[in-house]
């Protein structure tokens, strides 16, 4: 009977270490989880501010370009050209209009 006992006592303190050993595993896993979050959660705004400023980019580059066909800015057309963006010349007016 002592000797049950004994591997019984053996047998919770075991099993007492691994519930400590499991619950610092958990704490430390947990941790871990919320920084990787917050990692994610800063590339996704940061994918999103992409997004949103290749939006303004496409509104200012359309505008400079209105400009380059509604003035025939030289400077403007050559900026643009630099950057890899060229502009057809404006349409030629019908033959028949005044």
């Amino acid at each position: 009977m002592r000797r049950y006992l004994g591997v019984l006592n053996w047998l919770l303190v075991g099993l007492a270490a691994t519930t400590l050993v499991l619950v610092a595993s958990d704490f430390v896993l947990a941790r871990a989880n919320r920084s990787l979050q917050a990692e994610i959660g800063q590339r996704e705004q940061f994918i999103a501010e992409g997004v949103r400023l290749g939006r303004v980019r496409e509104a200012l580059i359309k505008d400079i370009a209105d400009a380059v066909v509604s003035s025939n800015d030289s400077r403007l057309r050559d900026l643009l050209a630099r950057q890899g963006i060229s502009i057809g010349s404006p349409p030629a007016a019908p033959a028949g209009s005044p």
